[in-house]
């Protein structure tokens, strides 16, 4: 018999619930392991423990008021009832507390690792979509200035529709848009100038984004910045410096 097996069959033995067979292995196991008599101990000392407690009876209108509770209740009571049981064995079986701690380790670090794919993969799409529309001259499928033009031109090739704004004023001319695809999604990619330095916006809804935090990178000579406001996730990418880059990603 494991370690692991006669700790899991420690309470039943201690209730008389073992077949004979189940009930010999059990006392074997114990006389020959150390680790195993130390735990069946400390289960023993609790169960007599438990074994004196005082015991009270309950008064005969006690007993009518149980009867009267609804089966529904009685249902939440008993589930509430074993889920402390087990967080109770959880807590005194310091092999199920270990299995229960790598198990949210793990659960934790596979979302972790998950997000910074996401992050990765989408900064990478994000610079080869800015490269893409450079080497286009500047990759602008419909060219105006005016956000009434490009906002209805995205109608029909995306399945949402993009917030367009016209930042002249704060320094960023709309010179167009192009609609892209990235990863099995469609984007909406909005170009600005900012002196002889364009700037790739692409959005997308926020729930396809993947993302729930701010980022900002740098790589070859490009700056990125992701963020999500409303409804959309925003990835900005240029070779401007990234502190003008910045100011321009919170106009949007």
């Amino acid at each position: 018999m494991e370690c692991d097996e006669c700790k899991d069959l420690l309470t039943a033995y201690l209730d008389d619930e073992l077949t004979s067979q189940e009930y010999a292995m059990v006392s074997a196991h114990i006389e020959i392991c150390s680790a195993c008599e130390q735990v069946y101990a400390e289960e023993f000392s609790l169960h007599q423990h438990c074994q004196h407690l005082p015991r009270h009876t309950a008064s005969p209108d006690f007993i009518e008021q149980i009867k009267a509770i609804p089966l529904e209740a009685d249902k939440r009571f008993v589930r509430q009832e074993n889920s402390l049981y087990w967080l109770w064995r959880l807590v005194k079986n310091p092999y199920l507390t270990h299995a229960f701690v790598a198990v949210v380790t793990i659960l934790a670090m596979n979302s972790l690792l998950t997000s910074h794919y996401k992050a990765d993969w989408q900064q990478q799409e994000a610079y080869g979509a800015h490269i893409r529309g450079l080497m286009s001259s500047p990759g602008v499928q419909i060219r105006s200035s005016d956000k009434h033009q490009i906002g209805p031109w995205f109608a029909g090739k995306l399945d949402f529709a993009p917030k367009v704004q016209d930042l002249s004023e704060q320094g960023f001319e709309l010179i167009g848009a192009r609609a892209d695809y990235m990863r099995q999604q469609k984007v909406a990619v909005l170009i600005y100038k900012r002196r002889r330095h364009f700037i790739s916006v692409l959005i997308v809804p926020h729930f396809k984004a993947g993302i729930n935090r701010p980022i900002s990178s740098r790589h070859n000579g490009y700056h990125y910045i992701n963020k999500q406001k409303g409804d959309f996730s925003y990835s900005v990418i240029s070779d401007l410096n990234m502190e003008e880059l910045e100011t321009f990603s919170n106009y949007l």
